[in-house]
């Protein structure tokens, strides 16, 4: 068909589809008179998935766009919309902003940015997790390590649930632990030793039992560890005497020992 203008069509619901365009926009048009009834491509004999409108260079629409047979105008409230599909699969990256500036962004190497705030609404699994600024949360629960270059600050109360027995090995130095009844234990010299008080101190009278040690309440030390003799009082006393002569003995009456 040779036209000097555009060309008209007439279907049967009698509207006309004008093909060609006007002077006015400096497009080429495809206009239809009813605004009601969408135009359609139709290949009835093309299968599943295969392709039926090709364009060359960009394409401009001027509102929304849907796949899938969805609706283009069901959004969210307050979303003034675009695309309307099931899945996006992108090569590169999927960003969003305005002006040429990008505030969030989700690429094919899997690297994840925003500008501002995220927002979980259950959990995320990842293996790293990098703050320049704080990291603010509710509940923090780690399966592995926790390392910290600075120092650790605790607003309330430290639990520590690792337990430990006094005298038992350790590595490294500086770890804290508590034995099972709460007292802090600290790894000293690759032993688990009591942080502070008295435990691990007992007393003997003349070779009697006068003082327990609170951890093995008796006077014997409690496994890793062996008694030192810290400090003891002495008494003396009269042996012999008549034919046999006679001499002064010192006697050890109170020793003090600590288990190490």
């Amino acid at each position: 068909i040779n036209a000097a203008h555009e060309v008209i069509a007439h279907n049967g619901y009698g509207d006309t589809i004008t093909l060609g365009g006007d002077a006015s926009g400096e497009d080429y048009e495809i206009r239809l008179s009813n605004g009601v009834r969408p135009l359609s491509i139709y290949s009835p004999n093309a299968a599943n998935y295969t392709t039926v409108l090709q364009v060359w260079k960009n394409a401009k629409i001027q509102q929304r766009l849907a796949t899938n047979g969805l609706d283009p105008n069901e959004l969210p409230s307050g979303w003034s919309g675009g695309l309307r599909t099931n899945d996006v699969y992108a090569a590169g990256t999927v960003g969003a902003g305005s002006g040429g500036a990008v505030n969030a962004y989700l690429n094919s190497s899997g690297n994840i940015y925003a500008s501002n705030d995220i927002n979980v609404g259950h959990q995320v699994n990842t293996q790293y997790v990098w703050a320049s600024g704080n990291l603010n949360s509710n509940y923090v629960h780690s399966n592995g390590n926790i390392d910290a270059d600075g120092r650790l600050n605790a607003g309330e109360f430290l639990y520590i649930n690792g337990k430990a027995n006094v005298g038992s090995g350790c590595s490294p130095n500086g770890l804290q632990a508590t034995a099972s009844n709460g007292l802090l234990l600290s790894c000293v010299s690759g032993k688990w030793v009591k942080a502070s008080g008295t435990s691990g101190f007992f007393t003997k009278n003349q070779g009697s039992c006068l003082v327990n040690n609170p951890e093995t309440n008796a006077c014997s030390c409690q496994s890793g560890t062996i008694a030192k003799e810290l400090f003891y009082t002495t008494s003396t006393e009269q042996l012999g005497g008549g034919s046999h002569g006679g001499g002064t003995t010192v006697v050890k009456d109170r020793i003090l020992y600590q288990c190490r």
